[in-house]
């Protein structure tokens, strides 16, 4: 992560919001993944966003319930892969 930082030199971070998870065990594996994230976006002097996973799908499809393939697919258009 902090070589990604490095190397692309990002002007903020955005992450996901925490959600009600059913499996512990995925919960705290995300847990762990964005703390180091959130750590290393700081100490880059990163400006850190959260975003709820509807607030996303909102702006990307332009409906906050789109399905997976409907963020995938205008992700895709958007950025132009």
């Amino acid at each position: 992560i902090v070589d990604i930082i490095r190397d692309l030199h990002p002007e903020a971070a955005a992450f996901e919001s925490l959600f009600y998870a059913t499996n512990v065990q995925s919960a705290l594996t995300l847990s762990h993944v964005r703390g180091v994230s959130m750590f290393a976006a700081a100490e880059a002097n990163l400006p850190v966003f959260e975003y709820s996973p509807l607030e996303v799908k909102s702006a990307v499809t332009g409906y906050g319930r789109a399905e997976k393939n409907q963020v995938q697919q205008m992700v895709r258009a958007l950025l132009k892969l």
